[in-house]
């Protein structure tokens, strides 16, 4: 595929003349996430290997890195290890403690204590509160979890009656479960989850473990358990003020996109509380309290790293967890999606286990971070990092206006918002809400009006379009651009099949100041394990990215545009069908990950020219309003739901030939 990425469109776009710059010729094979990486949750996160790569490729020791979409922290991270100089800039709050904590060294042997500590404290409740009968001895047994199903009232006038939405009531149709349709237990009524008033929730299965049985045990709930969970439900306000806890209460605005595309309210969650059962809230309020104990009897980065460790729990402890039989051999899947997806069936897991998990899991995080980064200390502004005070900063502020005087940063490593593909800030507020007094957060939390990204839904006010999304960009990579020295880069991994999102990365990269040649762009396969997660296994799913490479050219650059015809839509459909329709011809088939990669390599260049002006980007709009390619591909080639691949036809084969 590689000979025929090299197309006319290269040979035309630039020639370039003294230059002594090497990019990078290639990808690497991308690594899952390392252990520090694994501690808490973070959406999108890139390959730590590919980050460091690029690192190493572009700066030398002693260096200064800047990202200015910090996410997850893997750019602060990968640039301590290999001895860089690093500020990590990100106006995500969530985003800024994730990636503060990963850099964060403390005593293990004190942080197991405290932990050991709060686990002990926890324990004493849950075994009044997760607790069942073992089948076979009659004994007292610890609950591992616990499996419940929202209920709602049948619509039909003559039934009216209450009807589990369990995975035993979906309906079926040709011997094939219908996801999101059920029947009503009593009179068979065919109810459609989204549009039925839920009311509440029931237990339908426990799961625990006993001595005197090998493994786990798997049963119906009965009287007793039953009872129990009637009994916290009707004591949870009495208990909440015994044990004087607080847990948020913070509506969850109707306006949101999530909000709005996950159906929150119509499943009768208006509150961040109600991801929760009103036991595992109890318990997450219980936990986080324990904690908060240690505040003034630790050293602050030890008490950051202790939060960091009830955030990581509380991921697990909603309802947005589920157990499935094909898929991770029963166990629990905690937030397998970025949307706030709250299953039907759902399941309540024991957080006493998830106190211990999170608990080896950072531990496991610590003593990589010990072995990878030394010496490390944070420190707040620039003037310090230059003067060696610290190797690092992170700053919760927007990138577009920063505190660096211009041309001191030797290379920006980053990882731009995905357009519309995740909702960074609606998201993170599940744990925004529970830190906001920790993070001395106030009002809103988390100024969303000042996110960079394009909303879904076509009636959210205040909604944000392609054009905010691409002037948001170009702030930042201006500043980026301000900030950055003569012959330094700015480089970043990226994919996105709405042409639109990719074609406003690349035109406000490029209008900011910053120079792309074709070699600055190359394709990084995806993490072989991560292509079948809940969200990117879906057919049409687009694996991988591309790693661009701009550069900020110095006085001394020499480079000649060459004269190229004006690039209109016309012309640009035709191209795209004759670069897959060449590429379909020379392979007989494709899947719809290798045609995009083929198709949106080749358009760069296009991307790249048409970036130069703003009449030149206006007449390509009406092509990339298509949102993604599939639209347009289905109208020339033909795809084959049998085995998911894409063929040439008779007539496009013409045209490719041509």
């Amino acid at each position: 595929m590689g000979q025929f990425f090299q197309t006319n469109f290269y040979s035309s776009l630039e020639n370039i003349e003294n230059i002594p710059f090497r990019y990078i010729e290639k990808g690497i094979k991308a690594k899952g996430h390392s252990r520090v990486y694994k501690m808490h949750k973070y959406f999108a996160r890139r390959p730590h290997n590919v980050f460091r790569y690029l690192i190493e490729s572009y700066t030398a020791p002693g260096e200064t890195v800047l990202d200015c979409f910090c996410g997850g922290g893997v750019t602060l991270f990968e640039g301590l290890a290999v001895n860089r100089k690093v500020v990590c800039v990100d106006i995500n709050p969530l985003a800024t403690f994730i990636s503060a904590s990963q850099a964060t060294p403390v005593s293990i042997e004190e942080y197991q204590k405290i932990v050991k500590e709060v686990w002990t404290k926890t324990q004493r409740l849950t075994q009044q509160y997760y607790s069942t009968a073992c089948r076979e001895c009659g004994k007292q047994a610890d609950v591992r979890w616990y499996e419940l199903a929202y209920t709602v009232r049948c619509s039909q006038p003559y039934c009216g009656q209450q009807t589990l939405l369990s995975n035993d009531n979906k309906l079926e149709r040709d011997g094939k479960q219908i996801n999101g349709r059920y029947v009503c237990q009593h009179c068979s009524n065919e109810i459609i989850a989204v549009d039925a008033d839920r009311e509440g929730y029931q237990l339908l299965s426990v799961t625990y473990k006993c001595p005197c049985t090998k493994g786990r045990q798997t049963v119906k709930v009965n009287e007793e358990d039953l009872e129990l969970m009637q009994l916290m439900e009707s004591c949870f306000e009495q208990l909440i003020n015994e044990y004087r806890l607080w847990y948020p209460k913070d509506e969850i605005p109707e306006q949101w996109d999530r909000q709005q595309e996950d159906c929150l309210h119509r499943k009768a969650v208006t509150t961040f509380a109600d991801f929760f059962t009103k036991r595992s809230l109890f318990f997450n309020a219980y936990i986080l309290k324990c904690f908060q104990e240690y505040r003034d009897r630790v050293s602050p980065e030890l008490y950051r790293v202790l939060l960091f460790t009830f955030s990581a729990i509380i991921r697990h402890t909603n309802n947005m967890t589920f157990s499935t039989g094909n898929w991770m051999d029963g166990r629990p899947v905690s937030w397998a999606k970025h949307a706030y997806w709250i299953p039907n069936q759902f399941v309540e897991v024991n957080p006493l286990e998830y106190v211990e998990k999170r608990r080896n899991a950072i531990v496991s995080g610590l003593k990589f971070q010990q072995s990878q980064i030394n010496g490390v200390r944070q420190v707040d502004s620039f003037a310090d990092l230059q003067q060696n005070k610290g190797t690092h900063i992170v700053w919760t502020r927007s990138s577009a206006n920063l505190d660096i005087p211009d041309e001191s940063i030797d290379a920006i490593v980053t990882d731009p918002p995905y357009g519309s593909n995740v909702q960074y800030g609606e998201l993170s507020h599940f744990w925004l809400v529970w830190l906001r007094d920790e993070l001395s957060l106030t009002g809103e939390l988390f100024g969303l009006e000042n996110e960079i990204l394009v909303h879904r839904k076509t009636d959210a006010p205040n909604r944000k379009e392609y054009d905010d999304y691409y002037k948001g960009l170009l702030s930042v990579f201006s500043e980026g651009f301000r900030v950055l020295k003569p012959g330094g880069v700015l480089a970043f991994t990226f994919n996105n099949k709405d042409l639109k999102v990719w074609f406003s990365v690349i035109k406000s990269a490029i209008q900011a100041g910053f120079y792309l040649d074709p070699r600055g762009v190359i394709y990084q396969e995806p993490i072989e394990n991560y292509k079948n997660t809940a969200h990117t296994r879906y057919a049409g799913s687009l694996h991988g990215d591309f790693i661009y490479t701009f550069r900020k050219l110095r006085d001394n650059d020499s480079v000649r545009i060459a004269e190229t015809t004006s690039i209109d839509e016309t012309t640009l459909r035709e191209e795209i069908v004759r670069i897959a329709s060449q590429y379909l011809t020379q392979h007989e088939a494709a899947t719809t990950n290798e045609l995009y990669i083929c198709v949106l390599s080749n358009l760069i260049p296009v991307m790249v020219r048409a970036a130069e002006t703003d009449e030149e980007f206006a007449q390509l709009n009406t092509l990339l309003e298509l949102e993604n390619l599939d639209g347009f591909l289905a109208q020339y080639f033909e795809f084959r739901e049998s085995n998911k691949l894409w063929y040439v036809t008779a007539e496009t084969s013409e045209t490719g030939a041509t």
